[in-house]
C-alpha cells in the first residue's frame, strides 16, 4: 500500500540530520569482501545457510573499538545511541530520550549497489512507542528505522525501512518532494511481533530505489543510517541494530 506525498516537520529534521551527519562523518570507501561464514551472514544470523555464489561486504558489525557513526553533532537529539555487548557480540542500541528532538545517526560508507544490490542486517525491538501510527502526524514514531542514502545530481535520495508497532506491512510514503536536502521513500517492512527477539532482513535496494523514485540509482551509496524515535507519542522506544552487510546475490 503506497500513499501520496507527505510533508511535515519530522521529515525536515531527518533531512537536516542526514545532511549534517554526511558532512561531519569520516569517509569510508567500499569495504573489502568478507569471507562467507563470518559473523554477518544474512543480516547476522550465525547459522544461516549461505548461497555459495554470493559475496558480501561488511558495512558495519560493530566489533571495532570505536563507533564510526555521526549525528551531525546536534546537542538536542532525543535518541541516544551506544554500543552494547551480548553473548560476545557487539551491536548498536538506540534508546529514545523523552522531551528531546529525534535524530538519525549515520555512517558514511560507500559501496557499489549495482555489484552489491542486496542490503542485509539484523534488528530487534525491546520497547515499541506505544500508540504510534506511522501515517498520522504527531504519532509517526518507530523503535527502529534503517536508511540507505545515495546522492544524485546534487540531491540526496533515501530509502528508509521501518519497523512499527501496528501499521500494515507494505505501507509506503514519499517525503521531502520539495526538500532541498533530499527525497525519501519510507516503507513499513515489519509490524509488531515479539520484543527482545533478533530478526533478519534482506532487501534489494537497487530494485526498490527504481520502484520508489522511477529512475536509476547512482552506482555508489553515500551511507547508511538508523533512527529510534518516540517524540510524537512521548514514549521511550528502544531498538537494536547489527551486522549491516551488502551482497552480490540474495544469500
Amino acid at each position: 500500500m503506497i500513499s501520496g506525498t507527505s510533508s511535515h516537520s519530522k521529515c525536515t529534521r531527518c533531512a537536516w540530520f542526514l545532511a549534517a551527519a554526511l558532512v561531519s562523518a569520516p569517509a569510508f570507501s567500499q569495504a573489502a569482501p568478507a569471507k562467507l561464514g563470518s559473523k554477518a551472514n544474512y543480516g547476522g544470523a550465525k547459522t544461516a545457510a549461505i548461497n555459495s555464489n554470493a559475496q558480501k561486504l561488511v558495512l558495519d558489525d560493530f566489533e571495532r573499538s570505536t563507533l564510526d557513526w555521526s549525528d551531525g553533532n546536534e546537542k538536542d537529539g532525543k535518541s541516544d545511541y551506544f554500543i552494547q555487548s551480548e553473548g560476545g557480540a557487539r551491536f548498536l542500541r538506540g534508546q529514545f530520550i523523552p522531551k528531546t528532538d529525534g535524530k538519525v545517526v549515520y555512517r558514511k560508507v560507500t559501496w557499489n549497489t549495482k555489484e552489491y544490490p542486496w542490503l542485509a542486517w539484523r534488528w530487534r525491538i525491546n520497547r515499541f512507542p506505544t500508540g504510534s501510527k506511522i501515517m498520522i502526524d504527531g504519532k509517526r514514531d518507530s523503535a527502529a528505522q534503517v536508511y540507505i542514502v545515495w546522492k544524485l545530481k546534487g540531491r540526496r535520495y533515501s530509502l528508509k525501512y521501518v519497523w512499527t508497532e501496528s501499521d500494515i506491512v507494505g505501507t509506503g510514503w514519499h517525503e521531502g518532494k520539495w526538500n532541498p536536502f533530499g527525497r525519501y521513500f519510507g516503507l513499513v517492512i515489519r509490524s509488531g511481533g515479539e520484543t527482545g527477539e533478533w530478526t533478519n532482513e534482506i532487501r534489494n535496494v537497487q530494485e526498490e530505489f527504481r520502484k520508489a523514485f522511477d529512475k536509476e540509482p547512482p552506482e555508489e551509496t553515500e551511507g547508511i543510517g538508523v533512527l529510534t524515535d518516540g517524540d510524537g507519542t512521548n514514549t521511550e522506544p528502544q531498538g537494536d541494530y547489527d551486522d549491516f552487510t551488502a551482497w552480490t546475490h540474495m544469500p
